[in-house]
């Protein structure tokens, strides 16, 4: 096995057994076993298990962010409450490309980390950008509203990842466009 498949492998295994237990139970030992590789083997390649966690949450975030390159720049616009986002799109793809990771990460034995993340980012992409350029109506305080937002763009899309036979990420991307800026913002510009 090549040094990338034992990562791989590595990494796989430590995500599987993140969906049976907490991180802090995850012993090297268990990872050793059972994918028939030396402890030496394991710490060649990772320093613990809170490294692989790391390491397979880096990636993602790495991923994401090269998805969403020129989103900060993308205009809102009142024609994505009909036709969906392209970045939306792009994002909603990525995310679907990721399912096991991410359902793991928000599972029962999830990672908070990682969910405090997530939400940042969609405040960074979605929230920030319609203050910033002016598109929150007047009778709204951002700050009251944000959680309600985020926590429901979050979980549209865990309900989304979860079914068997999704909608399209296209129909998808227009019901997050909508729900997120439906109630409140300005689009008369």
């Amino acid at each position: 096995m090549s040094s990338k498949d034992t990562r791989n492998a590595i990494k796989q295994c430590v995500l599987e057994k993140m969906k049976q237990k907490n991180i802090s139970d995850i012993k090297v030992t268990e990872v050793v076993q059972i994918l028939g590789i030396s402890r030496g083997t394991f710490y060649l390649n990772f320093d613990s298990i809170y490294s692989v966690l790391q390491e397979l949450e880096d990636e993602f975030f790495e991923g994401f962010f090269e998805q969403m390159t020129g989103a900060e720049e993308f205009p809102f616009s009142r024609r994505f409450f009909e036709e969906p986002h392209p970045y939306i799109v792009k994002g909603v793809n990525y995310l679907r490309e990721n399912r096991d990771l991410i359902l793991t990460l928000y599972g029962r034995y999830g990672d908070p980390l990682f969910q405090n993340k997530t939400r940042k980012l969609i405040e960074r992409y979605y929230i920030r950008k319609a203050v910033e350029e002016g598109y929150l109506a007047d009778d709204f305080n951002v700050d009251y509203i944000k959680g309600f937002l985020v926590g429901g763009h979050i979980q549209m899309t865990l309900d989304w990842l979860r079914q068997a036979d999704p909608i399209s990420p296209e129909k998808l991307a227009v019901q997050i466009f909508r729900v997120m800026f439906g109630f409140y913002l300005n689009l008369s510009k």
